[in-house]
């Protein structure tokens, strides 16, 4: 029985954690908070007392996209999402988070930033109090911590809801996140194809004739030089007849001439043809 009490003490205990978290800013049941703005009607200003870290923004610029979200140093669940915040702000880096506390104390805000500024890679910044209420989270309609808008380029509510929901609202509000740009080693330019070698034997290719060349002419015939000339022999000499002694008498007879003997003493022949003559041999005689 003992125990039973005691474990539905603990039931009750985790309930009034929870409620006290989601309620409202107060923690208590209060006055009802306003209904934050639809999507699409102008966003309420920036009501900031100081921005505890990064570079302050006094009001939402035209073309540039903004994520505010209210959070609170005593509420765990939005400690829970300050490094999801940064982890958001690292992917989406054209876009500007704005981290809102609604500490009554600024200076228990100012502790924690001290402590956990290290993780907290977005702007960090306390909203304007009037008395005990906060002015920007009035304003804005925060129903619960951690809760986040959306504001577009033209100043207008794109999404608000609970923060747990916040990346998957920016995949369809927001365009795609810059690509992280990493420095490549410049690549080698690819190799030209081998050209594909056929498997058909490659066409006969014609040797062209060889130009006729032009007969070699004798060479013309040279005189011999006086050298060569002297060493050919004169042809033989011939010489005339011996002719026969005075004593010696040649006699045409008439068997070889038909004609009368004729005696002729001379011992050349043409005196022994005018001899010949002079004895009246005919001419076919001598």
């Amino acid at each position: 029985m003992n125990t039973f009490h005691a474990s539905l003490g603990r039931i009750v205990v985790v309930a009034a954690v929870v409620g006290v978290m989601m309620v409202g800013l107060k923690g208590v049941p209060g006055p009802a908070v306003a209904a934050p703005p639809d999507v699409g009607a102008a966003a309420p200003k920036l009501e900031v007392q100081e921005f505890l870290k990064g570079d302050p923004v006094a009001q939402f610029a035209q073309g540039t996209t903004y994520v505010v979200q209210f959070w609170a140093s005593w509420s765990a669940p939005s400690l829970a999402t300050v490094t999801k915040l940064t982890e958001l702000q690292n992917t989406y880096k054209d876009l500007v988070f704005i981290g809102v506390s609604v500490d009554k104390d600024p200076a228990q805000a100012k502790r924690f930033v001290e402590t956990r500024g290290a993780q907290m890679g977005h702007r960090v910044a306390i909203e304007a109090r009037a008395g005990d209420k906060g002015r920007m989270s009035e304003s804005w309609g925060v129903q619960a911590l951690p809760w986040a808008f959306v504001v577009d380029g033209a100043g207008k509510i794109a999404w608000s809801g609970i923060a747990s929901d916040l990346e998957g609202a920016l995949k369809k509000v927001v365009v795609k996140p810059a690509p992280v740009v990493q420095s490549e080693k410049p690549k080698k330019p690819a190799a030209a194809p081998a050209p594909a070698v056929s498997a058909a034997r490659p066409p006969a290719v014609e040797t062209p004739a060889a130009p006729k060349l032009p007969a070699a002419q004798a060479p013309a015939a040279q005189a011999p030089s006086p050298v060569a000339a002297a060493s050919v022999a004169p042809p033989p000499v011939r010489l005339p007849p011996v002719a026969a002694p005075e004593s010696s008498v040649q006699t045409v007879t008439e068997e070889s001439c038909g004609c009368a003997p004729v005696v002729c003493h001379e011992r050349s022949w043409r005196r022994r043809a005018r001899c010949a003559t002079s004895c009246g041999v005919p001419a076919g005689c001598r």
